[in-house]
């Protein structure tokens, strides 16, 4: 009996730490996961927009002009910012469109911003 006596609690602690070890699991996942759809949201935004300046310049508009034309007629989404558009080797647009990302959790206040690059010929 004296054995049990020493084991009592032991328990407790266990179910605590792996509640602990399976919460913080959770939360990284969450993170991780919420950050990655963004980058992917990101990502297929920048390349419509790569595909209506490349659609632009191929009908006749100047890139400054076919710039001009996305940034005042596309509705970003709510914190999306075209950084560049460049016509490179005189036919393939290459655009750059950033993000600004906050993390879904209130236990850990993260924010980065997420930026991705897209080409049309």
């Amino acid at each position: 009996m004296l054995t049990i006596r020493q084991d009592r609690g032991s328990s407790l602690i266990w179910f605590i730490g792996v509640t602990s070890i399976t919460l913080a699991f959770i939360l990284v996942l969450a993170i991780a996961s919420s950050q990655y759809l963004l980058a992917r949201s990101v990502k297929d935004y920048s390349e419509q927009v790569a595909l209506a300046g490349k659609t632009l310049i191929s009908s006749g508009f100047s890139v400054d002009t076919a710039e001009r034309y996305l940034l005042e007629n596309l509705k970003p989404k709510k914190n999306y910012q075209i950084v560049s558009f460049k016509l490179i080797d005189s036919r393939t647009v290459q655009v750059r469109v950033c993000a600004q990302w906050s993390s879904p959790s209130t236990v850990l206040e993260i924010s980065r911003t997420i930026c991705e690059s897209s080409l049309a010929r």
